[in-house]
């Protein structure tokens, strides 16, 4: 996009080599494993991924592209997962949908797309985001449920 080119139309590289933003992709998916999950536990086990992940970026800055961006696709399907393990489906499926569907734009970015893949990656991102909310939501409406009706004393049925 826009923000990817220099004024003469070239693709401009980033600081770092794209390693400080990679690294808050992979903080990002050990607190949104918790707003997808409420568990610490879970939440810690993406965390420890995700620091491996942002110390072989650091240590190891000339490594592949694809392996960096394979440790993204694993942060977001780790976080992500929390959906799946819930039994929110629909959700999961939709939000790894919207994240492929952008990968795969990025995938052509400098071919087929002419350097538009990233931020057509970011629209995806938008629907990625609605599902990831849409499953948050569901699962804070069921604790508030959950501890609404423990402090009624209602019992779950077939308990």
């Amino acid at each position: 996009g826009i923000c990817a080119r220099q004024d003469d139309g070239r693709l401009r590289g980033d600081w770092q080599g794209g390693r400080e933003g990679e690294s808050f992709i992979h903080l990002g998916s050990a607190a949104t494993a918790y707003g997808l999950s409420a568990s610490a536990a879970f939440s810690a086990a993406v965390g420890a991924i995700a620091a491996f992940a942002i110390y072989c970026l650091w240590r190891y800055p000339h490594q592949r592209p694809v392996y960096r961006q394979l440790c993204i696709v694993a942060a977001v399907l780790c976080s992500s997962g929390a959906m799946a393990w819930r039994g929110d489906a629909l959700n999961f499926a939709a939000a790894v949908s919207a994240f492929a569907a952008g990968g795969a734009c990025f995938a052509v970015n400098r071919t087929l797309l002419r350097g538009w893949g990233h931020a057509a990656f970011h629209l995806f991102l938008i629907v990625y985001a609605h599902h990831t909310l849409e499953s948050s939501h569901g699962l804070a409406v069921a604790m508030h449920r959950a501890a609404v009706a423990e402090a009624l004393g209602v019992r779950a049925a077939g308990h």
